[in-house]
């Protein structure tokens, strides 16, 4: 851990003048009942409502205003190794990594749910014991009121992308990574096709190969944002001992082509390693948020929220 990590939450990015905006942590945010291997303070998942942003970190829930004032910490809500959050209709989805689930919060009654892949429907489910996943699963997407998660099966070896249709509360049926490599974060959807970006820096399909992002030796890929026309993606040192992390703008309007060159490489000094990124001028295929960003300050032109964390 190191103090930029601790004293941020959030950031503003602009990709075209290489600006940022520190949104500073405050420290009744950091966690207090949580184990030692992850910072007390590890900001992850991004999502809005009409009113308010919402960061997770770890079991927390940090809760700001549209000014981006830090407003609640809502605690002990998740697990420890919480991920991705999805705001739609007043319940915030998030993909928890320990209890092997996605959790439905209820912002106004503070009620909870979770749906595990296994097991369905419950109150709660228990932490994997040690790491040992049976399912690691990290990503959330949404298309037509249907809540998508990633997932890493280790019974089958396979990557897999389930659903919750929101509405009837039933699955939907479950699809195949046609890949080798276990962790991807990030689910993306578009023109029909479901993609998620993987450690390594691949852009993959349910059966082929999309994209190559081109990564140092040492770095790992995590954290995507983008349209029918432009998508983003982050990579960092794979050990998170780095100051910043380099964010690559990719041209999708003529198509993606496999060996594709990035039109914008930036490196974001003092964000340290990228968890999540959305973007938040425009439409977003990897988080289709149903409300606006309220806050679009006029120094961003082209603008993605980063989490940090160490």
């Amino acid at each position: 851990m190191t103090p930029s990590v601790e004293s941020a939450t959030l950031a503003l990015y602009d990709t075209d003048t290489n600006e940022t905006m520190i949104v500073p942590s405050t420290p009744d945010q950091f966690n207090t009942d949580v184990d030692d291997s992850r910072p007390i303070h590890r900001p992850y998942g991004i999502t809005w409502s009409q009113d308010n942003i919402f960061v997770a970190s770890r079991k927390n829930l940090l809760v700001y205003d549209n000014q981006l004032e830090a407003v609640e910490v809502v605690r002990n809500i998740f697990d420890e190794n919480s991920h991705s959050i999805f705001y739609r209709d007043g319940k915030i989805a998030c993909a928890m990594v320990r209890k092997e689930c996605v959790a439905f919060y209820d912002v106004a009654t503070g009620d909870m749910e979770m749906y595990h892949p296994q097991h369905g429907w419950g109150d709660d489910f228990p932490n994997n014991q040690n790491g040992n996943y049976t399912f690691r699963l990290n990503g959330l997407g949404e298309k037509d009121k249907t809540i998508y998660y990633l997932l890493y099966n280790t019974l089958s070896g396979d990557r897999e992308l389930h659903g919750i249709n929101t509405e009837t509360r039933q699955p939907t049926t479950p699809m195949r990574f046609n890949c080798s490599v276990d962790h991807a974060h990030g689910v993306m959807i578009r023109r029909g096709k479901y993609l998620t970006l993987n450690q390594r820096g691949t852009l993959e399909g349910l059966e082929d190969q999309v994209l190559q992002v081109q990564i140092p030796e040492g770095y790992k890929a995590r954290g995507i944002a983008g349209d029918e026309m432009t998508w983003a993606c982050a990579y960092h040192l794979f050990d998170y001992t780095g100051t910043g992390s380099y964010i690559n703008v990719y041209d999708f309007s003529q198509g993606i082509d496999y060996n594709s060159a990035p039109t914008k490489i930036r490196y974001v000094e003092g964000v340290g390693s990228i968890n999540d990124m959305r973007r938040i001028d425009g439409v977003d295929f990897c988080h289709r948020n149903q409300h606006d960003f309220k806050l679009c300050p006029s120094i961003f032109h082209k603008a993605y929220l980063i989490s940090t964390m160490m």
